[in-house]
C-alpha cells in the first residue's frame, strides 16, 4: 500500500496523470526561463574589450564634486580584469586602479598615480574609486555566480517591465550578502539594484535613469543614480567609449606586481 491510493485503479491514475502534465509542462517552461534570464546575466557583460567614459557628480548637504574616469575592461567566462583611470580633476589625473578577479571571492588590486614608483597592492575590492560612490567589487557583477537566486514576481520600474530577482551567498566574510535586482530581461540589464549586508540593512541602490542600445542589441546605463547614504546622491553618466577596444600585453601590466 502505498500512501493509502492502493483502492485507485490504473484508469484513475492515467487520468490524473494527463491532468497533471499540461502543470508540469508549465512548470517546467518557467524553471526553463528563469535559467535562461540568470545565464543571461551571466553572459551580459563578456567582453574582449572595452572602454567606458564616466562622469561621476556626487551631491552632498553643501557642495557637489565631479571626477571624470575612464573604465577598461576584459570580461572573459575564466578572466576578468578592469583599469580604472582618472581624467579630472588634476589630482586624479593618470592615477590607475588595476583589478582581476582571481577566485570566487579573491581580488587582486594595484594602485599607482602614474608618476612615481610607488604602487599599492590591495586585496578589498570594496574600495570607492577616487572616493567616489562607485564600489570596484559592483563592475564585476559576481552575484550572478552566487548559486542561490531566487526569481520573484514582474514588476514595473519607470514604465519598463522587469523580473525581480534575489541573489544570496552564504560567504560572512562579505559586507554584502543579499542583492536585489529587477531585470530587463530583453536588454539583459538591472533597472534597480538594491544592496544588503547579512542584517538585511540596506548599503545602497542603484537605479538606472537612462539607457543606450549596445551593437549586440543589450542595453547599458547611460544615466544611473547611487544613494548609499542619506544627503548624498551620485549620479554617473556614460559620456564616450568603445565596445571594442583592443587590450594589448601593456593594459593591465601593473597587475604584474608581486
Amino acid at each position: 500500500m502505498l500512501c493509502g491510493m492502493s483502492k485507485l485503479g490504473v484508469k484513475d491514475v492515467i487520468l490524473a496523470m494527463l491532468l497533471l502534465c499540461p502543470f508540469l509542462a508549465l512548470a517546467g517552461q518557467e524553471n526553463d526561463a528563469n535559467l535562461v534570464i540568470i545565464d543571461a546575466m551571466k553572459s551580459a557583460s563578456y567582453s574582449r574589450g572595452f572602454e567606458v567614459r564616466l562622469k561621476i557628480s556626487t551631491t552632498n548637504s553643501d557642495r557637489v564634486d565631479v571626477i571624470k574616469v575612464s573604465v577598461i575592461g576584459e570580461f572573459l567566462s575564466t578572466r576578468k580584469r578592469l583599469l580604472i583611470r582618472g581624467i579630472s580633476p588634476i589630482s586624479i589625473f593618470n592615477h590607475l586602479v588595476v583589478a582581476e578577479q582571481i577566485g570566487t571571492d579573491t581580488y587582486k588590486i594595484v594602485e599607482s598615480d602614474g608618476k612615481t614608483e610607488d604602487r599599492k597592492i590591495r586585496s578589498d575590492p570594496f574600495v570607492k574609486i577616487f572616493s567616489s560612490d562607485l564600489i570596484l567589487w559592483d563592475f564585476f557583477e559576481p552575484w550572478w555566480q552566487w548559486p542561490k537566486q531566487i526569481i520573484g514576481s514582474k514588476k514595473y520600474v519607470d514604465s519598463h517591465e522587469c523580473t525581480s530577482i534575489k541573489s544570496q551567498t552564504e560567504n560572512q566574510k562579505l559586507p554584502v550578502r543579499e542583492i536585489v535586482s529587477c531585470i530587463d530581461s530583453e536588454g539583459k540589464i538591472s533597472l534597480h539594484t538594491e544592496f544588503y549586508d547579512g542584517h538585511h540593512r540596506l548599503l545602497r541602490t542603484v537605479e538606472v535613469e537612462k539607457t543606450m542600445v549596445k551593437e549586440s542589441l543589450t542595453k547599458v546605463a547611460k544615466v544611473m543614480s547611487v544613494c548609499a547614504m542619506a544627503d548624498v546622491k551620485s549620479v554617473i553618466e556614460l559620456y564616450g567609449g568603445d565596445e571594442h577596444y583592443e587590450i594589448n600585453a601593456d593594459t593591465f601590466s601593473l597587475l604584474e606586481i608581486r
